[in-house]
């Protein structure tokens, strides 16, 4: 089976089971209370869950690592729904859709690195059109690991074991990221090459 489904497959299931299922009975423990000039503010009564099966590591810290280059995506749509909706919510740091948010949008995430991964052990040949999208995929994860990497609020609040964690994620999506840019950008060279010389 190609990678490219068989990834975001194991992604789905793991999310459903980690992030997904967890956050659903947390989702359970919150409550709407009135504040004194009358909005509706929702209360979390305490952390995500934590997942005993990771040491430890809080359902959403688990779906932002393993999805990291899903935050181009998840992030802007939780501030525009932060923006423009008339209640008191906090959208863009609900934990409860900030996890079902990574996770859902890292079936995408990982059908690219699927992706990639078989053009590299050479059982799927990519299009140029295929490879631009997987060098926008690239670039958008190197660029998103490397700002995670220098920007002290990606990690501030989490405890150090988790702190661990997301820290080891965005190195191997950085890793990732510029090491497909590479390759995406020798392929597109490669292509070039052989219709000029053909």
């Amino acid at each position: 089976m190609r990678l490219r489904y068989l990834l975001p497959a194991i992604e789905l299931l793991a999310s459903v089971c980690l992030v997904i299922v967890p956050l659903w009975h947390y989702s359970a423990t919150c409550c709407t209370v009135r504040t004194s000039t009358g909005e509706q503010r929702i209360v979390w009564h305490d952390n995500p869950p934590k997942l005993p099966s990771l040491f430890g590591i809080d359902a959403v810290t688990f779906a932002k690592g393993v999805n990291l280059p899903a935050a181009p995506i998840v992030l802007p749509i939780l501030l525009v729904n932060y923006q423009y909706r008339n209640d008191s919510r906090d959208w863009l740091h609900d934990p409860v859709w900030n996890g079902i948010g990574f996770a859902l949008s890292g079936v995408a995430v990982w059908f690219f690195v699927g992706r990639f991964i078989d053009d590299v052990l050479g059982e799927h040949a990519v299009g140029s059109a295929g490879r631009v999208f997987d060098l926008l995929f690239a670039s958008t994860t190197a660029l998103t690991a490397t700002m995670t990497l220098f920007t002290p609020w990606s990690t501030s609040g989490l405890p150090d074991r988790e702190k661990i964690w997301f820290g080891v994620w965005i190195f191997l999506w950085a890793a990732a990221g510029y090491s497909g840019m590479v390759i995406r950008a020798i392929q597109f060279v490669r292509a070039k090459l052989k219709v000029k010389e053909s």
